[in-house]
């Protein structure tokens, strides 16, 4: 169990982690991996295996060789081609990792290459889920626009910051497996465990370990890792260690998906969205992994937040030579804002250049009729600002979602939009910034630095979209014993102390108890069979819930039932806001935050590379429970979305250039208080917002609309190159 205790010793470097765990009998556990892409397994050459090592291939796995998802699957050991380099192929284990290496590079892979995987819409081998929305007549709103944009763009992979190693420690007494793991999902990592060595899973536990800030590098990895490790255990009956090492995980850990999207929009005279148009493509990887609710999420946050009768989503997944793919802070919400907020900004641009005409036509029209009262009418307009267009264009109380779901009330849009507006002088800076860039072009250059302000606002939904009970389920259950003292037991894993001391204060306020009479700990044992991951905000906006609940509860009964009391809470599904992952209609999300960031940046003409100097931030996330953590939140967030818009590198497999500090910017933020008494969504706000405020703050200072993020500078020296 995970308790506070034990929480506290592991943070000060007290306890082991499953790496460090050893014994006499412990053996190494190794990997083989396939050395290219794509290829077909001829034959595996293993020489005399010596008595100490353990080796196993696919045809020795007594159970499934796969590992599961709600969604997707992909194989444990490639038993006939692999699809990936990297691939898991064999496993060995050995009694030190000198032995174990010389006995691996003895092994033979016999490969015959198979050519490359190439998308095409009509290869179904290739294609995995698709979804299509179709809200009114798009194509006919569009042909009706005044005003029309086409544009396309594309985000790229994105690796975690600082990749936590991959290890697991696995004993085995008899049928009895002890897992030791660090995991975001520990009843998956017990059911392909259990799946693939062929033995119930009432016969395995698992003992918990920090997570630290996994933003989603932990979901259905370390259930890959412990059943492998699991599978040698099983076959050698000693305890086994396996640990990848940096490159391993580096290589096989699962990265954000990138996207591809084309975008058309519409609007009227008058400014209004009229019709938006989305056809996106995501690369799922070597195997679908989550890859339906990324897909979905996608599709619902390409509509954005804005009014529109008519609009279309199209969106398919297709397999490539990469690792599975998916498992990323927000699951798709970041690709499809950043996609649909820069296609505002354009067409936010292009109204403004419609009204610039306009206002020439009216001046030109009063001056042939001699109209000073018209002439001084035309001469007194102005243009709109994003800030305005973004007001006028907001969803509102009674508009639907792409789903048909119908909003009970209207987002607070405007309140995030205001305190942004306030908080960063955005009104000004964007006056002054585009009028000094007008000078320096019309002048041929001048002493005024390329500065930009963008801005973007977007929504995060807690919770999975689709219901199965392995992705979406919860579970706390609550034990008051007959001393007063309170045990509870959560599905979630918890990322910080801080979240655990704050279910512990809010426990005992509740009962009325000191807070050292409260144990929590995550159900280590396996009690309860199926319970999602931790993610999406799920141990803030569920757990924390649940445990209320459960308190409650044991509060009502404590005085009535003989102790000691048991209570259990399971999270059920909204009655109100029903929603049909099938027909893709309803409310999609149970919870709403609601957020926006103001990006000022500045190019260095020296180098051309984009700087960002202040980031502010407005979010509505209901009540915040712990404003230090939603703080440290933040701010961690925007080191990780920085690295994906300015200086990650996807294409190196092994190094990629972190964020320096001189990279870092002024961060403000403001938590906007909110009606709703729950605590909402925060985790994944950051990378619904900053990247498409930083991009239109730089496509801003380079008079340039960019397409992709990173922006290099190169990009950038060619935008600006004969101005």
């Amino acid at each position: 169990m995970i308790e506070t205790k034990r929480l506290k010793e592991k943070l000060a470097g007290k306890i082991r982690f499953p790496e460090d765990i050893s014994t006499k009998r412990t053996l190494i556990g190794a990997v083989l991996r396939s050395p290219v892409d794509h290829g077909e397994i001829r034959e595996i050459k293993i020489p005399e295996v010596p008595e100490d090592i353990t080796v196993i291939t696919a045809s020795d796995i007594p159970g499934s060789n796969r590992i599961s998802v709600p969604g997707g699957a992909m194989p444990l050991l490639a038993r006939k081609e692999v699809t990936y380099r990297g691939e898991a192929v064999l496993l060995a284990a050995g009694p030190d990792r000198e032995s174990l290496d010389r006995f691996l590079e003895s092994v033979e892979i016999d490969l015959n290459p198979l050519p490359e995987w190439k998308y095409s819409d009509e290869d179904e081998e290739m294609s995995g889920p698709a979804r299509m929305i179709v809200k009114g007549d798009p194509v006919e709103a569009l042909e009706q626009a005044s005003i029309k944009v086409e544009s396309s763009f594309t985000t790229p992979l994105q690796r975690h910051l600082a990749t936590p190693l991959l290890s697991v420690y696995v004993k085995t007494e008899g049928q009895k497996f002890t897992i030791s793991s660090s995991t975001q999902w520990p009843t998956n990592v017990i059911q392909n465990c259990a799946a693939v060595t062929g033995v119930a899973r009432k016969n395995f536990s698992i003992k918990l370990n920090p997570l630290g800030k996994p933003l989603d590098s932990k979901i259905w990895m370390p259930s890959l890792v412990a059943a492998q490790a699991a599978l040698l255990a099983q076959k050698s009956k000693k305890p086994v260690s396996l640990s990848y090492s940096a490159e391993e995980t580096i290589l096989c850990s699962p990265m954000r998906i990138p996207a591809r999207f084309h975008c058309e929009a519409g609007l009227d005279e008058s400014g209004k969205l009229q019709s938006l148009i989305v056809d996106f493509k995501i690369d799922t990887g070597s195997h679908v992994m989550l890859t339906p609710e990324i897909l979905d999420r996608i599709c619902i946050g390409a509509a954005g937040v804005y009014q529109c009768r008519h609009i279309k989503v199209t969106g398919i997944a297709y397999r490539s030579h990469k690792p599975p793919l998916g498992a990323f802070s927000g699951m798709g919400l970041a690709q499809a804002f950043f996609a649909v907020e820069s296609l505002t900004d354009i067409l936010i641009n292009r109204f403004i250049e419609f009204q610039k005409k306009e206002i020439e036509r009216l001046v030109e029209e009063a001056v042939s009729a001699g109209d000073d009262n018209r002439l001084k009418s035309a001469r007194t307009r102005t243009t709109t600002d994003p800030a305005q267009w973004r007001s006028r264009n907001f969803l509102i109380k009674g508009n639907t979602y792409l789903s048909g779901g119908k909003l009970m009330k209207s987002p607070p849009l405007d309140s995030v939009l205001e305190k942004l507006i306030d908080s960063s002088d955005f009104t000004r800076k964007y006056a002054a910034f585009t009028n000094a860039l007008s000078k320096r072009e019309k002048n041929g250059g001048s002493p005024f630095a390329r500065k930009g302000i963008g801005l973007a606002t977007s929504y995060m939904g807690s919770n999975f979209l689709r219901r199965e009970r392995g992705l979406f389920s919860a579970t706390v259950i609550g034990r008051l014993d007959k001393k007063g003292k309170l045990s509870l037991i959560t599905t979630s894993v918890p990322d910080n102390y801080a979240l655990l001391k704050m279910w512990r204060q809010s426990a005992a306020e509740i009962l009325g108890i000191e807070e050292n009479m409260v144990d929590i700990s995550s159900d280590e044992e396996g009690q309860i069979a199926l319970a999602g991951p931790a993610t999406l905000s799920r141990n803030i906006t569920v757990t924390t819930r649940l445990v209320n609940q459960a308190c409650e509860q044991i509060k009502k009964r404590r005085f009535r039932d003989p102790l000691p009391l048991v209570v259990k809470k399971t999270y059920q599904n909204s009655s109100t806001r029903k929603w049909d992952t099938e027909t893709f209609s309803g409310h999609p999300f149970q919870e709403l935050s609601w957020g926006g960031c103001v990006v000022e940046a500045e190019i260095d003409e020296m180098t051309f590379s984009p700087v960002v100097k202040r980031v502010w931030y407005a979010i509505d996330c209901g009540t915040v429970l712990n404003r230090n953590s939603a703080l440290a939140e933040v701010e961690s967030e925007t080191m990780q979305a920085l690295g994906w818009c300015f200086t990650e590198d996807p294409e190196k497999k092994r190094y990629w250039k972190l964020p320096g500090i001189e990279n870092l910017p002024e961060i403000h933020v403001d938590f906007i208080e909110s009606s709703s008494r729950t605590a909402n969504a925060l985790g994944g706000m950051v990378f619904n917002t900053f990247p498409a405020a930083y991009r239109n703050a730089v496509s801003a200072a380079a008079r340039s609309q960019f397409a992709s993020i990173p922006i290099r500078p190169e990009d950038i020296y060619t935008a600006l190159e004969g101005r």
